[in-house]
């Protein structure tokens, strides 16, 4: 496994098992700077939205993320 997959996935898992998760705490999770939290997270939302069927690019076909809980 690459380290750019490894990152992914770590990434995935972390935010599938916390949910309600923002980027500040995300980066202390993953051990990494708020800004580099960010570029990867846009690495990642862009091959889905590029990979993801019946996708324009511009608006994904359905929500990655539960919406947050006022």
């Amino acid at each position: 496994m690459t380290p750019e997959e490894l990152r992914t996935l770590t990434l995935f898992n972390t935010v599938e098992s916390s949910p309600g998760i923002n980027q500040r705490q995300l980066a202390r999770e993953l051990d990494v700077s708020l800004g580099l939290t960010n570029t990867y997270f846009q690495r990642v939302l862009k091959k889905v939205f590029s990979h993801s069927k019946g996708s324009t690019g511009k608006k994904p076909s359905q929500p990655l993320l539960p919406a947050p809980h006022p």
